[in-house]
């Protein structure tokens, strides 16, 4: 496959560049294949930002939940975790209909099966011509473009229901983490993290608790001998 790649983005192994072999040039699709999400994908994903933010506020103000009280051996930041996992399993399923792209916006997985077929064409050419070259590169910067079209969606999808959740549950972040700040700005920042996934989130919290920590523990001063 690391073969195949090569032939895709127009280049040869190192030992045969060296040898003097002339190199292909790169593929112009590879080159001129954009760097981010596409606009409307972006746009939709901080649409369900924005509205989970509301959404979440006014179930808050409605419901009026208690406030989280943990029990014994239960951290106050575990609800986190639970919503992270819980939204990460609910949003996979309908991850393939995410992010569609292409004049016939192909699907995710219609974008790997073209892709896997233009590079089993490739391998299997013994000098393939540049057309065949052309489809490979278009084939996966087809697939790269709806991996980060599904990536920013689903972000702003989980956040959207973290922001819900937080708002039915009364589960709050920053004032876990001690922070005293308005209810719409805690349920929007726990929805975010929430939406980040469970290893963002528990880099998050490992990282205040031990800055809680520090503050409430400083370092021994060090005196001279």
């Amino acid at each position: 496959m690391p073969l195949v790649i090569e032939r895709v983005m127009g280049t040869q192994p190192a030992a045969a560049a060296a040898a003097g072999t002339p190199q292909v040039e790169k593929s112009a699709a590879a080159a001129a294949e954009p760097s981010g999400p596409d606009l409307g994908w972006v746009i939709a994903g901080y649409l369900l930002i924005v509205a989970g933010a509301g959404l979440g506020w006014v179930l808050w103000d409605q419901i009026d939940p208690d406030k989280f009280k943990p029990t014994t051996g239960f951290t106050i930041f575990a609800p986190l975790y639970v919503l992270a996992q819980g939204i990460e399993r609910v949003v996979e399923p309908f991850s393939n209909f995410f992010g569609a792209a292409g004049t016939g916006k192909t699907t995710k997985d219609e974008a790997k099966k073209e892709r896997d077929e233009a590079f089993a064409a490739l391998a299997e050419a013994v000098d393939p011509p540049n057309a065949t070259k052309q489809a490979a590169a278009d084939a996966q910067a087809l697939v790269n473009r709806i991996r980060r079209n599904s990536a920013v969606f689903a972000w702003g999808l989980a956040s959207f229901l973290g922001m819900l959740a937080s708002g039915c549950f009364g589960i709050f972040l920053l004032q876990a983490a001690g922070f005293d700040v308005p209810a719409f700005w805690d349920i929007a920042l726990t929805g975010l993290a929430v939406g980040s996934g469970t290893k963002p989130l528990h880099d998050l919290i490992s990282n205040m608790q031990k800055s809680s920590s520090q503050r409430a523990d400083p370092p021994a001063a060090v005196t001279a001998d």
